[in-house]
């Protein structure tokens, strides 16, 4: 059982026509990600709801949820901000950190906690703000956990593709890159445009995410033909 609680005051209903939104708005593009995904998987979807940014309703929202589900998966609110209220409500719920923060772009600050509120497990997967750091964490993190919660310890279908152009790693962080597969076999992928972690658009024709692993600054640029590994998408044809 899981469920979906996406953080922020400037999000909007994802129906709200452009002219209705105001400056400080954008559409809650990470929740219905989130229940798409969910959907492919199989999960049970107990509750799907926005929080606004206050102590008082986050607490609220995380308490009833952690009491209703197995997994409560947030959007948003895990960074160092004055808004990112989520570490420090789920220590207040009494959850233990297990994760917060990985060397990973996109979804550096993913939190990951583990508490009793009912007298059993549940666990916390707070994913960032950002609808394609929340694409690439709900793959590596949510999904695995998933799967292991329905007792299936399987790995992740990775498998190993060639690279189909030139494309930069990062010096820092390993990177996590949404992907599109070529060539009559599907076995080269090619990176997408990529305009940072807020650019949801351009993963429309993605097939799943390429591993770019963290590369010397010397080294980054990776040249077509260089294996590597991908995952497809929950539920695709990667």
């Amino acid at each position: 059982r899981v469920a979906v609680l996406s953080t922020g005051d400037e999000l909007a209903d994802p129906a709200t026509p452009a002219a209705d939104l105001g400056p400080t708005q954008i559409r809650n593009s990470n929740g219905p990600l989130l229940v798409a995904l969910l959907d492919a998987h199989g999960a049970e979807r107990v509750a799907a709801a926005p929080v606004p940014d206050t102590p008082d309703a986050t607490a609220a929202a995380c308490a009833a949820a952690a009491y209703a589900a197995d997994v409560v998966v947030t959007s948003g609110g895990v960074s160092v901000g004055d808004r990112d209220l989520l570490p420090a409500t789920w220590s207040r719920l009494g959850f233990e950190t297990l994760v917060h923060g990985v060397a990973m772009q996109p979804g550096k600050p993913v939190l990951i906690a583990r508490g009793q509120p009912a007298g059993r497990p549940v666990f916390a997967v707070g994913l960032p703000g950002n609808p394609v750091s929340v694409l690439a964490t709900a793959h590596l993190f949510l999904w695995p956990l998933l799967r292991a919660l329905e007792g299936d310890a399987a790995p992740l279908p990775w498998r190993t593709v060639t690279l189909d152009a030139p494309a930069r790693a990062n010096p820092k962080r390993a990177a996590f890159r949404p992907a599109r597969l070529t060539g009559p076999g599907r076995d080269r992928a090619a990176v997408l445009p990529w305009k940072g972690s807020g650019d949801l658009a351009h993963t429309a024709a993605a097939d799943g995410l390429l591993a770019l692993p963290q590369t010397p600054a010397d080294a980054c640029d990776l040249t077509a033909g260089t294996p590597l590994r991908f995952l497809p998408l929950i539920g695709g044809h990667g």
